[in-house]
C-alpha cells in the first residue's frame, strides 16, 4: 500500500488477518510527506484483528462524511464453528460454554437463520468496538472486568449458509451498519441448542465499494466517492447561501448511480459546484439544509 500523494477520497484496502484496523489508518498518517499540513484520515468501519476484508480509509472532507456509511449494506462471508461459545465470539477467545453440535438437518439450520433475518434487537459481544463511560468494551473486558452492553437494534437484509461441513458450517450475509456477526453465531448456537462462535470473517464489500486488486489499494476520489447519493448542482448564488448558513427549496436532483435497498431511507443529498463536490445537505421538510462544506479543490 502506497500513501505518497495522498488525495481526498477513498482508498480501499484489503485488511489482513492479524491487523488492526488503527494499524492501517496510522499508516496512510505516517506516509503523509513531512512540512505540509496533513490530510485527516480514518477508516470507514473497524474490522476485528481476526478478520479480513474490505476496509474502505476515508481522507479528507471524506471522513466528515463516515455518518452516511451506516446506511451502506455490507456483505460478509463467515465460518461458523459448533459446539464451543466463546468470551470474544471468535477462535481467539476463551471457551465459555460448550454442547454437541447440533443435530437438525438443513430444514432447520435454515429456520432458525432467517429468524435473525430483518430488524432485530442484540446484544453486542463483550469483546465488541462499544463504549462504556467512553471507553471501548473490549479494554474492559481485557482487564476481565464485568461488561454488559444494552441490545441495540440492528438489520440483517439477508443470509443463507452456503456449505456445511464436519462441525462447521459456512454463511454468507448482508446487513447493515453496526451489525456484529460475531454475535449472530452466538445467537445461533443458543437458538440451535447448541454453541457457535466464527472461525474466520471476511467482509467482501461496503455498498458500491467490492474488493481492491490483490496487494494494491484502489483510489476513489472525493467526487465520485458518494454515489448511493443524489446530487444536487448549485450555483454559484445557491452556494454563497448555504455557506452563510441558509436553506435552499427541494427540486429534482440528479439520481444516485447506486441505490441502497430498503429499509434505508437516504435523506442526505451530495453538493456540486463547478463539476465538484463541495458538501452535503440533508432534506428537511421542503427545504434542503447544508450539514458540512468544504472547499472546492
Amino acid at each position: 500500500m502506497g500513501v505518497s500523494g495522498l488525495r481526498a477520497g477513498v482508498y480501499l484496502e484489503w485488511k489482513a488477518v492479524g491487523d488492526t484496523s488503527h494499524a492501517v489508518v496510522r499508516r496512510y498518517l505516517d506516509g503523509q510527506p513531512p512540512g505540509v499540513r496533513p490530510l485527516k484520515v480514518m477508516h470507514g468501519g473497524a474490522l476485528d484483528p481476526f478478520a479480513e476484508g474490505l476496509l474502505p480509509i476515508l481522507v479528507g472532507p471524506m471522513v466528515r462524511c463516515f455518518p452516511l456509511l451506516h446506511a451502506l449494506p455490507k456483505v460478509y462471508r463467515a465460518t461458523v464453528v459448533w459446539g464451543a461459545e466463546t468470551d470474544t465470539g471468535d477462535a481467539q477467545g476463551r471457551v465459555v460454554a460448550s454442547a454437541p453440535p447440533p443435530q437438525v438437518g438443513l430444514e432447520r439450520l435454515n429456520e432458525v437463520l432467517q429468524q435473525q433475518v430483518g430488524w432485530r434487537d442484540q446484544v453486542p459481544e463483550a469483546f465488541s468496538n462499544q463504549r462504556i463511560d467512553g471507553e471501548r468494551a473490549w479494554e474492559k473486558a481485557r482487564r476481565g472486568e464485568s461488561v454488559a452492553l444494552a441490545p441495540r437494534r440492528v438489520y440483517l437484509h439477508r443470509a443463507v449458509w452456503s456449505a456445511h461441513h464436519e462441525g462447521t458450517s459456512e454463511l454468507e450475509l448482508e446487513c447493515l451498519g453496526g451489525y456484529y456477526v460475531r454475535a449472530l453465531a452466538r445467537d445461533l448456537g443458543r437458538a440451535l441448542g447448541s454453541a457457535a462462535h466464527l472461525r474466520s470473517l471476511t467482509r467482501v464489500s461496503v455498498g458500491a465499494w467490492a474488493r481492491p486488486a490483490q496487494g494494491e489499494a484502489t483510489f476513489i476520489p472525493l467526487d465520485q466517492a458518494l454515489p448511493w447519493l443524489e446530487v444536487r448542482v448549485l450555483s454559484d448564488e445557491e452556494l454563497g447561501r448555504l455557506r452563510k448558513g441558509g436553506v435552499l427549496e427541494l427540486r429534482k436532483n440528479r439520481g444516485a448511480s447506486w441505490r441502497v435497498p430498503q429499509p434505508q431511507e437516504v435523506r442526505h443529498v451530495a453538493l456540486e459546484h463547478l463539476n465538484h463536490i463541495v458538501g452535503i445537505a440533508e432534506k428537511l421538510g421542503a427545504t434542503l439544509s447544508p450539514v458540512t462544506l468544504w472547499s472546492a479543490r
